[in-house]
């Protein structure tokens, strides 16, 4: 069962709070995006195990784009 995580708005990856293969508890943090000068933190909808981070900081991102898969 496989998860994605994607971009929920536009803007710039200032943190990436996770590894691969770290657990994670539904609702933790897993990067934070800057968009318009207010930081956003994207959580995991559901527990798992970071399989991929397909970003970096300092990273530009799209509305949409897969930053990371959960497994």
């Amino acid at each position: 069962n496989k998860l994605e995580v994607g971009a929920s708005i536009p803007g710039t990856i200032i943190k990436v709070l996770v590894n691969e293969g770290q657990e994670v508890k539904e609702g933790e943090s897993l990067l934070v995006i800057e968009a318009m000068k207010m930081e956003t933190n994207i959580v995991a909808a559901t527990s798992g195990t970071v399989e991929s981070v397909l970003i970096k900081e300092g990273q530009q991102v799209k509305t949409g784009e897969l930053l990371m898969k959960l497994k």
